[in-house]
């Protein structure tokens, strides 16, 4: 595709995919202890959920990125968008703890594919100067997700637990749709070179070590936390206060909300602080 035509493309369907994606993560959230509480499951289980889902997308989404590379980026954007439709049926349908666990280590293997080739589509498909402002539409799209799949969630699940997983599937299973049909590929896959080039431990030492090491560690500090206030929270407010489904989704969305301001604000601070600066 030819980067200047990035503003002609159906993004549309790229951002509804990442908004799926960010509002099942964000769906499961609230109700999840609820979940547990029915399943015999705990904290303890609840940990082992948060942690293969966060494992599976370190472990897959290196391979989903070179596997784009070389057959394209709408065929891994496809894919996983289908399979995250069916680990979202496998959660409402799920009896079992192990079923969730199965259904949560699939959603996190498939969503990093989406994840990442999106990412990598909006690289191939913009110029220079429009990739900043196309990576923040995803951005965007992924902190709405975010922030509106607790509320979905907490209303849903007043009616049913699996509920929210149903809906999550149907809007997955639209976003499939929208990106098979009008999505068109971004990179010329007979153009790609086929020789496997070796890779640099030298330079990995070398990045691990300089500054971006630091930046490495600090996300890494940053994602533990969050990941393991997500894990608790729910199961702490609905034993300690008996907050109902509702009331939990409201506790998230309102932590999402905050996060996406904060994530929103600090760059346009910093950029006016650089611009007072010169």
């Amino acid at each position: 595709m030819n980067k200047n035509s990035m503003n002609k493309t159906p993004i549309f369907a790229l951002k509804l995919a990442t908004f799926v994606i960010a509002l099942g993560y964000s769906l499961i959230i609230p109700v999840m202890p609820f979940y547990m509480k029915n399943l015999g499951a705990g904290g303890k289980e609840l940990g082992w959920l948060t942690a293969i889902y966060a494992l599976t997308q370190t472990l897959c989404a290196p391979f989903w990125g070179v596997l784009s590379d070389r057959i394209g980026r709408k065929p891994i954007i496809s894919i996983g968008m289908l399979g995250y439709t069916i680990s979202l049926l496998l959660f409402g349908l799920a009896s079992s703890f192990w079923t969730l666990f199965i259904a949560r280590a699939l959603s996190g293997i498939l969503s990093s594919a989406t994840s990442v080739a999106s990412l990598a589509y909006v690289g191939d498909s913009s110029t220079e100067d429009e990739r900043s402002k196309n990576m923040g539409q995803l951005g965007a799209a992924m902190s709405v997700g975010v922030m509106l799949g607790p509320l979905f969630c907490g209303i849903l699940a007043g009616y049913s637990l699996a509920l929210p997983f149903f809906t999550g599937a149907g809007i997955s299973f639209i976003a499939f749709l929208l990106i098979v049909t009008v999505l068109p590929e971004s990179i010329e896959r007979s153009g790609y070179p086929h020789k496997k080039d070796s890779f640099d431990f030298l330079a990995l030492k070398s990045m691990l070590l300089g500054p971006a090491g630091v930046i490495l560690i600090l996300i890494f500090i940053v994602n533990f936390c969050q990941t393991g206030l997500q894990g608790i929270t729910g199961l702490y407010v609905v034993d300690k206060f008996g907050f109902t489904t509702g009331q939990v989704g409201v506790v998230w969305m309102v932590v999402a909300g905050v996060l996406s301001v904060v994530q929103f604000f600090l760059p346009v601070l910093w950029k006016i602080r650089w611009a007072i600066s010169y």
